[in-house]
């Protein structure tokens, strides 16, 4: 959604408020059409300057945008109540200053912790507004009686010290992110309009309390004030400098797991390569030696033979068909493994010498029943295997060096069944 988009939105939305309003008190037009015109003015300037960050679209935008229309929507009935004289004006009064009170910790907390990525936001701030709505509703109704100093017009004045210490703590914490990231221009832009508000918020508070004025006016600057804050700091914040660098280490961390794992594969079968495989069989021997578990190798040596030889690529093309039908035949955990050429290794998992004849003797079955098409062209495909058990006392290299001692004996002998020579004997433990 475009920045222009956004702010139609934005107004249309306004719009209804306002019409809602004057439908529902008629006698306040007046009023209500000059804080819908306040509002159009310094909104539109506003998001004009800072509304196109991508927090309209984030959690954080539809929880303040939540809290600033109620923020806005509440004054509003607050100032029409007064001016009627209805009883509901106690009530909306300390509501108003909640709404303010939790946009103010939410931003705190979108501030301090942008760099982590704190889980429990929310909840956090929702149980601080209910705190904050039941202290507001019992100084409100009771902290004269309690408290004799309460009295009067020294608790609203309080509150607005608290808030406006609260804003200048929130402004100070932008200054230093916007000075230690130096980015920011939407940051710089809100916090000079924060600053021009709360001005224009003093004058009208001072008009106010001296001329006896309707004070409608500043409320509704107020509440301007805490969305210029909302979407400046927070906008900025998330939208130009979490959300951009958070996307960034995400793609550098995918990027750098791909790579290990292109370093780990090979090309053509898109099996683990001869070094990869080497260590998955020093952990599987380490583990072996804790758990007393069999451990079987089978070192396999493919010899293809196209009738065609004019396509360079076709025997690639097999042996990647043969790494599918060796995978295919294989227990999820066994590991496989190309060492180039037509060479495989295929480490099985707890199992003893003879299962390791049985999964040699299904891959055998498999691939002499099996097609392994280049276009027209068919390879003829002969499988030599050598296995090996492994036993204790025996390195990795003894275990290694068995299997494909066994594979030179099977290719000497032209054999398809598996060998599985010297399995037996104990050779001397090398260290790991």
């Amino acid at each position: 959604m475009s920045a222009l988009k956004k702010l139609c939105f934005f107004l249309l939305f306004s719009l209804g408020i306002v019409t809602a309003l004057i439908v529902l008190f008629p006698y306040e037009r007046v009023y209500i059409l000059g804080l819908f015109l306040a509002f159009v003015g310094m909104g539109t300037a506003y998001l004009y300057v800072v509304g196109a960050t991508s927090a309209f679209v984030n959690f954080d935008f539809l929880f303040f945008s939540a809290l600033g229309l109620a923020g806005v929507l509440v004054g509003t009935l607050y100032e029409i109540f007064f001016l009627t004289g209805a009883p509901a004006y106690d009530f909306l009064y300390p509501l108003h200053l909640v709404l303010f009170s939790w946009m103010s910790l939410w931003l705190f907390f979108s501030a301090f912790f942008v760099s982590r990525r704190l889980k429990y936001r929310w909840p956090v701030v929702l149980i601080w507004g209910v705190a904050m709505a039941g202290l507001f509703l019992v100084l409100q109704q009771y902290g004269g009686r309690v408290l004799p100093f309460l009295k009067g017009e020294v608790m609203p004045r309080i509150v607005q010290w608290v808030i406006g210490i609260e804003g200048l703590s929130l402004v100070t914490l932008g200054l230093v992110f916007f000075w230690r990231h130096r980015m920011a221009l939407t940051l710089y832009a809100s916090l000079v309009l924060w600053i021009v508000f709360r001005m224009i918020a003093g004058v009208f508070w001072l008009k106010a309390s001296v001329d006896m004025a309707n004070p409608l006016w500043f409320q509704y600057i107020l509440t301007i004030e805490w969305l210029g804050l909302l979407f400046g700091l927070d906008g900025a914040l998330y939208s130009g400098i979490h959300q951009p660098f958070h996307k960034l280490s995400r793609q550098i961390q995918i990027l750098n797991e791909e790579k290990m794992l292109s370093l780990r594969l090979d090309r053509i079968t898109r099996t683990l390569n001869a070094d990869a495989f080497q260590d998955m069989v020093r952990y599987e021997v380490l583990r072996q030696k804790r758990q007393r578990s069999d451990l079987a190798l089978l070192a396999i040596d493919a010899l293809i033979t196209m009738k065609d030889n004019s396509q360079y690529n076709c025997p690639d093309n097999v042996l990647g068909l043969l790494a599918a039908s060796f995978r295919a035949n294989l227990r999820a955990h066994d590991v496989i493994s190309h060492w180039g050429g037509g060479r495989f290794t295929i480490l099985l998992l707890d199992t003893d010498l003879v299962g390791a004849c049985t999964v040699a003797k299904k891959i055998q079955e498999v691939v002499s029943m099996s097609e392994y098409l280049c276009g027209k062209d068919e390879a003829e495909v002969q499988l030599f295997m050598g296995a090996a058990v492994y036993m204790e006392g025996m390195g990795v290299e003894d275990f290694l060096s068995l299997a494909f001692r066994n594979l030179s004996l099977a290719r000497e002998k032209k054999t398809n069944s598996v060998v599985t020579e010297g399995i037996f004997e104990s050779p001397k433990a090398e260290e790991l």
